[in-house]
């Protein structure tokens, strides 16, 4: 067939044909054609290059995805590489009236399941995707990032590692100093994606053993960067650091144990207190990251947080305290209140008394940010400990309601009261009867405290 047939002579239709015979064969005589060894790969290479149409790639795409996997191409890699590549990134757009209803992700998914078929693929890839992401446009980048996503578990530990200075270099650029959202986050994932391909092997042998390499190197850079947490620079190396928690144990445990007590020095040092509102936020950040942390070769029962649970705690709880700190150490709370098996049931109480100081202090009633976090995280708390909210945050409120209605020209209390109650209503347990005492009370509060409102 090869000998006879003359692609570039052939019009698209005809060229569709001979390709879906070839896709015949490969799924039907697959034994056969890789008996044919080199004549088959060779045939079908010089078959399938300089093709255009985009039907035609997605059939070509497919074929070549099943002999980089299935068929021994150790002598053909090079070849099947540049027949591949060259379409990289895609940029087709579909005509208006085009019948096949083939589409731009459809002929890039193609393209990367083709790209990320076999590992011999890593050494002639990431170097020309290393140019696309330094000289390539905002969509040219983004394609590429996502494509060494899926790449890099593919070419395995030793190509990323050897590229990891490289690649983290022109990630870090997208990073810090992006040019839109979405190119930022396809950056982390991919930073992400690259240090769990170089330390995921390494963790399967030891957990123990000490982090060299990018991830050290990275996570010093970025700490580095948070000894200033006042400047811009700090919150993409906080989504760095939040990144990395979530890649491999070791690689986990090492960035929390270089992040949390420098953050938390940082708070606690006089010489910083003009800092503390951005030192909380970004410590409120890496909490939230260990939280949501999903690490699928950790010990269950492990908690990222545990070891540093009393510094962080101490640290958001003096938060509360000022004006300025009070959102972000509310923040961080919830989200060691929400890592679940943490906060013992006497920590819960803890958080749940200092919240109660916020209340009787005015901080909430004067920053509608407050007690809006400040209602999140009651909340929270009485979904797993409500005796606490109940017993102690419940009564405040209700001695904080005045006997009689203020008149009707003092709209400053008539609001601060309608805020008590209104957290009330938010926080009060979902079920049994206290809810209901507490229903019928807000309702008695709310008539006395509005009744002649009008």
């Amino acid at each position: 067939m090869f000998k006879y047939v003359k692609m570039r002579a052939l019009v698209q239709s005809q060229r569709f044909m001979v390709f879906t015979i070839v896709d015949a064969l490969v799924a039907r005589q697959r034994d056969a054609l890789r008996n044919m060894d080199r004549e088959f790969l060779d045939g079908y290479i010089a078959l399938a290059e300089g093709e255009k149409d985009p039907r035609n790639l997605l059939l070509a795409f497919a074929i070549a995805r099943v002999l980089l996997i299935e068929f021994d191409v150790t002598h053909h890699v090079e070849h099947l590489f540049n027949i591949t590549f060259c379409y990289f990134p895609i940029t087709f757009r579909p005509p208006p009236d085009d019948p096949y209803g083939i589409t731009t992700e459809d002929l890039k998914k193609a393209l990367r399941d083709c790209l990320s078929a076999t590992p011999a693929f890593g050494l002639l890839a990431v170097p020309l995707f290393l140019e696309k992401l330094t000289a390539g446009s905002p969509v040219t980048k983004r394609d590429t990032l996502q494509t060494l996503r899926i790449c890099f578990p593919i070419y395995g530990a030793l190509v990323a590692r050897n590229n990891a200075k490289k690649l983290w270099n022109a990630f870090k650029l997208e990073i810090f100093q992006p040019t839109d959202i979405e190119t930022e986050n396809l950056a982390l994932k991919a930073t992400q994606v690259l240090i769990q391909t170089i330390y995921s092997a390494t963790d399967v042998v030891s957990k123990d053993e000490e982090i060299e390499g990018l991830a050290k190197d990275a996570c010093e850079e970025c700490i580095r960067i948070l000894k200033e947490p006042e400047k811009s620079q700090a919150k993409p190396a906080i989504k760095v650091l939040s990144a990395f928690v979530s890649t491999t144990p070791s690689v986990s445990k090492f960035t929390l144990a270089q992040a949390i007590p420098h953050l938390v020095g940082i708070f606690l040092n006089r010489d910083e207190v003009q800092n503390r509102a951005p030192t909380l936020q970004l410590l409120s950040d890496l909490v939230e990251a260990a939280r949501d942390s999903k690490l699928d070769d950790s010990n269950p029962e492990e908690i990222p947080l545990a070891p540093y649970k009393d510094e962080v705690l101490g640290a958001f709880t003096v938060g509360l305290k000022n004006t300025s700190t009070c959102v972000h150490a509310i923040a961080g709370l919830n989200g060691l209140v929400s890592t679940p098996g943490l906060l013992t049931d006497e920590e819960l109480g803890f958080v749940v008394h200092n919240l109660n100081e916020v209340l009787t202090g005015g901080a909430a009633e004067e920053n509608e940010d407050v007690s809006d976090a400040i209602i999140n995280l009651l909340t929270n708390i009485s979904s797993s400990a409500p005796r606490h909210v109940s017993q102690t945050t419940l009564p405040l409120l209700f001695n904080s309601l005045p006997d009689r209605a203020p008149p009707r020209e003092a709209e400053p209390d008539r609001l601060k009261y309608w805020r008590t109650l209104s957290f009330f209503e938010a926080i009060m347990p979902p079920t049994g009867s206290l809810r209901d005492a507490s229903c019928q009370t807000i309702n008695q509060a709310g008539s006395r405290v509005f009744r002649d409102q009008g």
